[in-house]
């Protein structure tokens, strides 16, 4: 048996391994949902730690009242039963509206991820093809910039303006149709919400394909190999990414199912969809092939710190980066108003006492836009100090204890950032009310595992002479203070992120209604996102050449 065993390639081991360990995985992580959803949370107004607590069906009076433990057991058989009971909301089965919505959002799935897939081969081989440095160089920084902007500006955009240009918008709100019946009708329902999403990460994971497939000429076998790894790389992006497009192009999937659930406090339609989320994403977790640029992350190339100098993209990403940290600190100082101070009339256009001129309040936008830098700013600066730092410290004490233990907690690392990022954000949001201390938690311990897997990986001795053995972690920091820029500006476009404070997002979101007729209001937050992050991602992009790029990254 062990000898058999022994003989099993490391692919398939690694996957048997996986799926033996995935019942308990999928325990403790049920659990964890539990735990969010039903324990902390209270829609009477108090925290959680309460012995017994209330729910209340639509039209039931008086509330349904149970235990905790008893709510515990009930949770479970409804996960063994796979009866999830009726919505709180329209006391409907959740399994049949489920059985309803699953398709449309399979639909867009699978759509996405083969945008994603074809964005990715097609920009990460086409400097091999084509044998010019400048190629490569032009991709690399698009797809840094197309990384960096915000998924929700561009859906919105691409619903108002061919609206406004052509008189075409894709069609809305329950207006879907089966593929087989009318598929030109379903594909236009679709397919153009399906390729923003795919793109977006697609030109990030083309330094995938680049890193697998090597120089000109490429085996079909690497190609092939290079494709699967993108799917799984953007599938968790993918994942969360179709309740953002869902909920804005009102498309009647689980994404929007969830996120109107989670809005309404609906409990028991959360569970279910966010139980079959999590199951997805731990399959592909389990089912992942072992990466080779995983595997080569030890060894690096060696180089001295002259090299940054002459690197172009890390020196305009640290230039974008250091205007972000700047303007966040003196933004409120330098700012000609406050920020939520009625200064001027609704939509009032630019003039030299507003250099962007007003929102439908009657708010100064250039002021917004300065305390929104702000905000940003506070909040990846919290989640780098007290998630990056101790998740590096501990990566680099992992890597010099025992084996199994060490590749334990990489295994539990790679498990959280198969997760959907949006959605565990909403979760924190929904359990400890809307407000920077859920947002920070949840970035700061994803910036913890990418730290730990950074650390980990990357430090075999801290030496300040040496870049290569910086570099990693850079890379990591990186990735997670651009994670939280955008997942800052989803959150608050979603109308959930931090109240009374001036928010990119929040900006982004309100001026929708004015936005044919007065641009700036929505564009200027989208330019300061895209900028900011953009810088983040341009270094990661320039650290490529020197730490390989990694799965699970955003």
């Amino acid at each position: 048996m062990l000898r058999a065993w022994g003989s099993l390639p490391a692919y398939p081991r690694r996957v048997l391994l996986r799926l033996a360990f995935l019942p308990a995985i999928a325990f403790v992580l049920f659990n964890g949902v539990f735990f969010l959803l039903e324990v902390l949370p209270d829609p009477y107004g108090s925290f959680g730690g309460k012995d017994s607590y209330c729910r209340q069906f639509a039209g039931q009076n008086p509330p349904e009242c149970h235990a905790t433990s008893e709510k515990y057991g009930d949770f479970w058989q409804r996960i063994f039963t796979l009866d999830f009971g009726k919505s709180y909301v329209n006391n409907r089965p959740v399994s049949d509206s489920i059985e309803e919505r699953w398709v449309r959002s399979a639909e867009l799935l699978i759509l996405s991820v083969l945008f994603s897939v074809a964005t990715a081969c097609v920009a990460g081989l086409w400097p091999s093809l084509r044998r010019r440095g400048a190629w490569s160089s032009g991709l690399r920084v698009a797809g840094a910039l197309i990384a960096a902007a915000p998924m929700v500006a561009l859906l919105t955009y691409q619903l108002i303006y061919p609206q406004e240009w052509w008189g075409y918008a894709p069609p809305l709100g329950g207006r879907v149709v089966r593929f087989f019946d009318h598929p030109v009708d379903n594909l236009q329902q679709f397919v153009p919400a399906a390729f923003t999403v795919g793109v977006l990460p697609g030109m990030w994971s083309a330094r995938l394909v680049r890193r697998i497939s090597g120089p000109a000429p490429i085996p079909l076998i690497r190609v092939g190999f290079a494709a699967g790894a993108v799917a799984v790389d953007v599938f968790p992006w993918v994942l969360g990414a179709l309740l953002v497009v869902e909920s804005i192009y009102t498309i009647p999937g689980l994404g929007e199912y969830l996120f109107r659930s989670l809005y309404q406090y609906d409990v028991s339609t959360s569970e279910a969809v966010i139980l079959l989320f999590a199951l997805l994403a731990l399959v592909v977790w389990a089912l992942r092939p072992p990466s080779q640029f995983d595997a080569s992350i030890a060894r690096h190339v060696e180089i001295d710190w002259r090299w940054t100098r002459h690197n172009c993209l890390l020196v305009a990403g640290a230039t974008f980066v250091l205007a972000y940290v700047i303007i966040g600190i003196i933004g409120p100082w330098i700012a000609p108003h406050e920020a939520r101070e009625f200064v001027g009339k609704n939509n009032e256009g630019a003039s030299l006492d507003h250099l962007l001129g007003t929102d439908k309040l009657g708010r100064d936008i250039f002021s917004r836009l300065l305390y929104g830098n702000r905000t940003s700013l506070e909040l990846s600066a919290t989640i780098l100090a007290a998630g990056f730092v101790p998740g590096l410290l501990a990566g680099s004490l992992l890597s010099r204890g025992p084996a199994g233990f060490r590749n334990a907690l990489m295994e539990a690392a790679e498990i959280w950032l198969s997760m959907p990022l949006v959605i565990i954000s909403l979760m924190f949001v929904v359990a400890f009310w809307p407000g920077f201390k859920p947002l920070a938690i949840c970035f700061g311990i994803h910036a913890f595992m990418l730290a730990l897997r950074a650390g980990g990986h990357g430090f075999d001795s801290l030496s300040v002479t040496s870049v290569h053995h910086w570099v990693p972690a850079l890379g990591a920091a990186a990735i997670a203070a651009a994670a939280t820029i955008l997942g800052e500006t989803t959150v608050g476009f979603l109308a959930l992120g931090i109240p009374h404070e001036a928010s990119w997002g929040g900006d982004m979101s309100k001026a929708r209604e004015s936005l044919p007729y007065h641009h700036w209001a929505a564009w200027s937050p989208f330019v300061a996102v895209l900028i900011s992050a953009s810088g983040f991602f341009l270094i990661r992009t320039a650290l490529d050449d020197v730490d390989p790029p990694r799965m699970y990254e955003r």
